[in-house]
C-alpha cells in the first residue's frame, strides 16, 4: 500500500497498530473432501499465531533503524509488510518511493533464465524501464563477480552465487527504501564487507534503510534508532544502545525460561539439587586480555541426586548466544561428582590467566551453570554480571561467528566451603 499524500513531507514510511495472524494447522488435509470429513469429525481445527501485535514503525528519509529480536519475533514479517509483501489483519501501511526488499535474496529468479535474464526479469519488476535496466546490467554483473557464468542457467548456480545476484539486483535501482534482513549471511566474508559497503554507500546518499541483523556490531555502525521485538510486540524503541541492553534482557529471560521448561517436563529435575549461593560479582568493565577471576560458593542440598560427569561451567553470552564458554570438563579435570556428593559446601573458582584470546569486545553477560550426567542434565542456571569486555585481543568480529577459548590459559579449583 502506498500514499504519498498522507505522510508528511519527511517520512518515507509511516506504520500504525500492525497486527499479523496465521492459522496454524497441526494437520495436513489431502484435498478439500478430507478437509470437510475432519471438520464434521471436530478434528484438525487450525491455532491462531499472532506474528506481529500493535507494532509501529516510522522512519524519516535517510534515517537507518534497525530491527533486533530472538528468531521467530517478527523481525522478517514486519519488513514483508513494509515491502506489501504481507497484507495486515490490521493497521496502516503508508510508504513513499521505491522500495528494494532484500529480503529472501533470489526469490523471484527464475531457475530456467540465465543469470543475465534474471537480472532483467528482477529489475523490471522493481520498476526499472528496459533502458534503465540496460544501464544496470554491467554494474551488477561486476558487483555479483558473476561475469564468467551470468549466461548460464541459474539452475546451474549455488546458493552463494544466487544469493550475490539477488544482491546485486536489489541495490541496483537506487532505491528510496532499503529494506535489509541479515545481509552478512551472504556469500563469504568479501563479499559481506561489499555489501556493507554498499549499503552505507546508499545511506550517504538519502537512502532509507531499515536493517534486521544479529550482529551488533553493523547494528551500531548503520543505525541511529533500534526497536527491540519479542513475541510479536515492541519491548524498546529508541537509542541503539539502550536498544542493545534490552534485547540481551529478553534474551537471556528466554535462556532461563526454556530451561525452566526443561525441568518441568522432565520430573526428575523438578528437585534442583545444586544452589549457587553467591559468585562474585566482576567488575562493570572487564579486560578479557589480561588475568581475571570467577570464584562461586555452591550449596549441595540433596548430594544422593548429583550423578557421574558434573560440570561446573561459565559462559559468555551476547543476543543470548554463546560466544565463548568452558567448564571444569572442556578443562580436563576428573570428573568431581564424587568429592561433591562428599561435601555439603564448596567454593569453585576459574582462574583465566593471561586473558581469554578469542572473546570479542562490547557488553557481555556472565552466567554460570552447573549440570551432570554428562551436561545432560541442567541443575542451575544463574546470570553472574553483565560486563562491558575492554581490550579484547580479538577485536569485534564482525560476523558473530562462535568464539572458542582456544589457547587460553584456564586453571579450576574446587575445594570445601566455609
Amino acid at each position: 500500500m502506498s500514499d504519498t499524500n498522507s505522510t508528511t513531507a519527511n517520512a518515507v514510511i509511516d506504520c500504525r497498530d500492525i497486527t499479523v495472524e496465521y492459522r496454524l494447522s497441526d494437520y495436513r488435509y489431502s484435498g478439500f473432501k478430507d478437509y470437510v470429513m475432519r471438520k464434521l469429525e471436530g478434528k484438525g481445527n487450525a491455532q491462531t499465531f499472532r506474528a506481529l501485535d500493535g507494532v509501529d514503525v516510522r522512519l524519516e528519509r535517510g534515517e537507518s533503524l534497525a530491527l533486533i529480536g530472538h528468531n521467530g519475533c517478527g523481525k522478517s514479517t514486519l519488513l514483508k509488510v513494509i515491502a506489501g509483501l504481507i497484507t495486515p489483519k490490521s493497521g496502516s501501511v503508508r510508504t513513499i518511493g521505491r522500495i528494494a526488499p532484500m529480503i529472501e535474496l533470489g526469490a523471484g529468479f527464475d531457475f530456467e533464465l540465465s543469470g543475465r535474464e534474471n537480472i532483467e526479469l528482477s529489475c523490471m519488476l522493481m520498476g526499472l524501464s528496459r533502458a534503465e535496466v540496460r544501464q544496470v546490467i554491467p554494474g551488477v554483473i561486476e558487483f555479483a563477480d558473476l561475469a564468467h557464468f551470468i549466461d548460464s542457467p541459474l539452475k546451474n548456480y549455488s546458493s552463494g552465487m544466487i544469493a550475490r545476484l539477488g544482491f546485486a539486483c536489489a541495490t541496483a535501482i537506487d532505491p528510496d527504501i532499503l529494506l535489509v534482513d541479515e545481509v552478512l549471511s551472504v556469500g563469504d566474508s568479501n563479499f559481506a564487507r561489499k555489501c556493507l559497503m554498499r549499503i552505507e554507500s546508499l545511506r550517504r546518499h538519502g537512502t532509507s534503510v531499515i536493517l534486521v541483523s544479529h550482529d551488533m556490531g553493523a547494528v551500531q555502525r548503520f543505525c541511529s534508532r533500534a526497536i527491540v521485538i519479542e513475541e510479536g510486540k515492541v519491548r524498546y524503541h529508541g537509542d541503539v544502545g539502550a536498544a542493545i541492553r534490552a534485547s540481551e534482557l529478553v534474551m537471556l529471560r528466554r535462556i532461563q525460561k526454556s530451561v525452566i521448561a526443561h525441568q518441568a517436563t522432565h520430573p526428575e529435575f523438578t528437585v534442583r539439587p545444586v544452589l549457587i549461593q553467591d559468585a562474585v560479582q566482576c567488575e562493570h568493565s572487564l579486560d578479557v586480555s589480561r588475568n581475571f577471576s570467577i570464584e562461586l560458593d555452591i550449596i549441595v542440598e540433596s548430594r544422593e541426586l548429583i550423578r557421574d560427569g558434573l560440570s561446573f561451567g561459565v559462559g559468555f553470552f551476547s543476543q543470548g548466544q554463546l560466544v565463548a564458554g568452558f567448564n571444569n570438563a572442556d578443562l580436563g579435570t576428573p570428573d568431581p561428582a564424587e568429592r561433591v556428593r562428599e561435601c555439603g559446601k564448596l567454593k569453585i573458582r576459574f582462574d583465566v590467566d593471561g586473558g581469554l584470546p578469542n572473546l570479542w569486545a562490547g557488553t557481555l553477560q556472565i552466567v554460570v551453570s552447573v549440570q551432570d550426567d554428562h551436561a545432560s542434565r541442567p541443575l542451575t542456571f544463574l546470570e553472574v554480571a553483565s560486563v562491558q569486555v575492554t581490550n579484547s585481543r580479538l577485536g569485534h568480529n564482525v560476523h558473530g561467528y562462535l568464539m572458542s577459548v582456544a589457547g587460553a590459559d584456564i586453571k579450576f579449583e574446587l575445594k570445601p566451603g566455609q
